[in-house]
């Protein structure tokens, strides 16, 4: 029996980093995203102080392209957060299990 729960807390253990990996994955597209959204913002800014038409349409295509990003920053935010639970629950199966594999010794 000792055998089976040493090698499920180590299944555990790669099935959370696995976890954490997808949820640093996630935390750093959203940081992509986030930096994308601040470069737009500063080319329709300096767009519209370099000419008045070109910044109007321009400044149309970024709202444009902005609210996309927020879409897919929002959706990538839900992802994360359902990231963070999973890596929870799976740092308590690994625990649950070390605990098992300790109290067996």
């Amino acid at each position: 029996m000792k055998k089976d729960v040493v090698g499920l807390e180590h299944l555990a253990g790669l099935r959370l980093d696995l976890k954490l990996n997808a949820l640093r994955r996630e935390t750093e597209a959203a940081e992509t995203l986030r930096s994308e959204m601040r470069h737009l913002a500063d080319s329709a800014l300096l767009a519209r102080r370099d000419d008045q038409r070109l910044g109007e349409s321009h400044a149309v295509w970024v709202r444009q392209r902005l609210d996309k990003l927020n879409m897919e920053l929002a959706n990538r935010l839900v992802r994360i957060e359902e990231a963070r639970e999973s890596a929870t629950r799976a740092f308590g199966q690994k625990d649950g299990l070390s605990r098992l594999a300790a109290k067996d010794k």
